[in-house]
């Protein structure tokens, strides 16, 4: 929750991208009620335009995660659905990591906190974790900007794409 990360981070600010298959209203229904409101901007230009102004982002498992890494935003990533859902997806796809950076990475560069891992306070602790050491963070930017490299230009959809289908052993 946003209590949780200000008592962590008193000075933290918070921007949630509006996606457009979410109405807005049901977004501003939600903050707008909240205590910290005043703590919370909803941006609906486009996530493209909240990397520049964050230092760090906490995002749903998704090409968001890639975009992000191109910007060299480090970030943590959560992914929570229902319990058969989880279950079955487990069932069927076995990979290392559920996050797109860490499957295109290789490895594990930023953390993934999976349905019930992916609590308010797992989610400071994580990224308390990653802003406490000011060399390790600039280094993760440096290994996100790398993926850049892999990514970037013509046909990344295509490398992602074969990338995935590697690791499924497809």
């Amino acid at each position: 929750s946003i209590e949780i990360l200000k008592k962590r981070f008193r000075r933290a600010r918070f921007i949630i991208s509006h996606a457009p298959s979410i109405e807005l209203k049901w977004i501003q229904s939600a903050v707008g009620g909240h205590r910290l409101r005043s703590e919370v901007e909803v941006v609906s230009d486009g996530v493209e335009k909240i990397f520049g102004r964050c230092d760090v982002i906490v995002a749903a498992s998704g090409t968001v995660t890639l975009q992000a890494a191109i910007h060299g935003v480090p970030m943590v990533i959560i992914y929570k659905v229902s319990p058969i859902s989880f279950w079955l997806g487990r069932a069927l796809v076995r990979v290392p990591n559920i996050g797109l950076v860490n499957l295109v990475a290789g490895e594990r560069l930023v953390p993934e906190l999976v349905q019930h891992e992916a609590s308010a306070e797992n989610i400071a602790s994580a990224l308390e974790h990653m802003l406490s050491d000011a060399n390790q963070f600039i280094h993760l930017k440096q290994q996100l900007f790398a993926l850049r490299d892999i990514l970037g230009g013509g046909g990344a959809s295509d490398r992602v794409a074969d990338i995935a289908l590697k690791m499924l052993n497809l």
